[in-house]
């Protein structure tokens, strides 16, 4: 498949849709706030990133995210959104589980993760969830994460 040319002033987010749009962000925002992270862990004082390209690095993070946050904190983004969405919004990588397996019980709408890799879909709520109810639990979708 060839790839896709783009004319001057063009960007490949025009013809999105609004959802389109928002899931671009919101997985530009996820990576953009991990990336951010990790460079921060190795940042030590030498000239890379004090003034070179890991510095510069950094800065443009700092800013795009505090453009996006729009206000909001950090952590309020993680817990009432991206934490749900990664999800979605990304799919495990070759000997990477970078999905958390959260799944919803339709009858009760619990919630619950599975850090172990295994998921808990297709199995009774109450098999997995303190309580009587015996609802299936199901992959997350885009609906279940509208407000």
């Amino acid at each position: 498949m060839s790839e896709k040319q783009l004319e001057w002033g063009q960007t490949p987010f025009d013809q999105c849709s609004r959802e389109e749009l928002i899931q671009h962000c919101a997985r530009l925002y996820a990576a953009t706030s991990a990336l951010n992270s990790v460079a921060l862990q190795h940042k030590d004082g030498s000239t890379y990133w004090k003034k070179g390209s890991g510095g510069d690095a950094l800065e443009r993070a700092r800013q795009a995210m505090e453009s996006a946050r729009n206000g909001h904190s950090d952590e309020s983004i993680y817990r009432s959104y991206l934490l749900y969405a990664g999800d979605l919004l990304f799919k495990d990588a070759a000997g990477l589980e970078i999905r958390s397996g959260w799944v919803l019980c339709p009858e009760c709408g619990q919630m619950t993760s599975s850090l172990s890799g295994e998921t808990n879909s297709g199995k009774t709520c109450s098999d997995v969830l303190p309580g009587p109810c015996s609802g299936v639990m199901r992959e997350l979708s885009w609906d279940d994460l509208k407000p």
